[in-house]
């Protein structure tokens, strides 16, 4: 307690912010005293965060206590670890849901919620305009969004434990408010999406043709590589055929199984911005030749972003992208031989990337990656180019090999050596 003391501020009126890290061996004990010593100074509070292993010391807290200029307020559940760390009971509530109010929160226009804390206002909050909470059911979700009319950012981790907890009918009644309210929030983050709750969030969420940003995360047990299940999922870009489109896309290994994590992401002329994550047995077909053969024209496809693994199988499998202009292939540390590089299966082939003007070589990572100088010229030279390109970058790489025969090659009327 004189520590948290010493902390508070002693005058004034300027707003501050505070963290309160209740552990549960001795916060229940000493609960009473912290919320006397915060009680002062609540009204000066603009951004409150609470790391908790027993949530109804949150809630004891927004009883007691009014915060009439906090801003924004995050509550962090403790898992397991953290609990025995600290010296807390390893048996921690799992199902645990936060209320508040307008009243005791007037000014509150940033929630954020970890772990397994659900949501449920007392009441409208009108102020709110950043959501992030954790949810295991469509009633949760329905409870939480609906009484928050102004949210503009919503962000929801996914629970999938009942395959019938995301059935429409459980709130049939609500189910009109609920998608009407879903329909005006501009910019949606949803992880851990499964197959139980992919019907009810393409409904929701990916009919709305104008929402600004729209990002799916697919849980780690979907990687099905299925004609059908690609088709269901990246239906969230079919809005955005026929717009000038800048295309992103990954491919990273799961951490926890064989397979690859890959993201595509889209932003058209207009600012939409649509993103889907999912595992994957391979990254390369049919994922991405689905994306291009059924939801995306290829002639409206200006520039690309590419992981260096994915090189030679976009070359040979997504066909041609007339107006591609600019592409910049992402490389990880270490060398780079095997995945990029020429493709003598497509030698004499039309170009597939005719229009290319800028090529960027950029290492992502703190090691830098290693490029022979011979392997990038083939990789252009299979490119089979209509006319030389106006630049070609290097950022962040090693190249082993004579540089002049950049220059000899006459690839680029421009080229950029990377800084050592």
């Amino acid at each position: 307690m004189d520590k948290l003391n010493a902390l508070l501020p002693r005058s004034g009126s300027s707003l501050f912010s505070l963290h309160l890290g209740l552990d549960s061996a001795g916060a229940k004990q000493m609960l009473g005293d912290v919320i006397s010593a915060v009680h002062p100074h609540a009204h000066r509070l603009a951004y409150l965060r609470i790391t908790v292993h027993d949530t109804t010391y949150v809630a004891w807290i927004m009883d007691d206590l009014s915060f009439p200029n906090l801003r924004a307020l995050c509550v962090q559940h403790g898992d397991n670890m953290l609990g025995a760390w600290f010296g807390g009971s390893e048996d921690m509530p799992l199902d645990i849901v936060l209320t508040l109010t307008q009243q005791k929160t007037p000014a509150l226009k940033r929630l954020t919620l970890t772990g397994s804390v659900q949501f449920q206002p007392e009441g409208n909050l009108s102020t709110l305009r950043t959501l992030r909470f954790w949810c295991s059911d469509i009633q949760g979700f329905v409870r939480a969004v609906l009484p928050c009319p102004n949210i503009q950012e919503l962000d929801v981790e996914l629970d999938y434990t009942d395959p019938n907890a995301w059935q429409v009918g459980s709130i049939a009644a609500l189910w009109p408010a609920a998608a009407s309210r879903a329909a005006q929030i501009s910019a949606v983050r949803l992880k851990g999406i499964d197959d139980a709750q992919h019907s009810v969030i393409m409904t929701l969420f990916v009919s709305h043709v104008t929402r600004h940003s729209l990002v799916l995360s697919y849980a780690d047990s979907v990687t099905d590589d299925s004609t059908e299940w690609n088709d269901a999922i990246l239906g969230v870009f079919s809005h955005l055929n026929g717009h000038l489109v800048d295309f992103t896309i990954r491919s990273v290994p799961s951490i926890r199984y064989r397979e690859e994590i890959v993201t595509l992401s889209a932003i058209c002329a207009e600012g939409l911005h649509r993103e889907v994550e999912v595992a994957v047995t391979q990254p390369g077909p049919p994922i991405i030749a689905t994306l291009f053969d059924k939801y995306q024209s290829r002639t409206s496809v200006r520039s690309l972003t590419l992981d260096a693994s994915l090189w030679r199988t976009f070359l040979r499998s997504c066909g041609t992208l007339p107006i591609l202009e600019d592409v910049v292939v992402q490389f990880r540390g270490g060398p780079h031989t095997s995945t990029f590089g020429g493709d003598t299966t497509t030698t004499g082939a039309p170009s597939v990337w005719p229009g290319l003007r800028t090529l960027k070589l950029v290492g992502v990572e703190n090691v830098r990656p290693v490029l022979i100088v011979q392997t990038v010229l083939l990789a252009i030279r299979t490119l089979d180019l209509p006319h030389k390109m106006q630049s070609l970058h290097f950022e962040r790489i090693d190249l082993l090999g004579p540089l002049h025969e950049f220059a000899q090659m006459d690839v680029a009327q421009q080229i950029f050596l990377p800084r050592c």
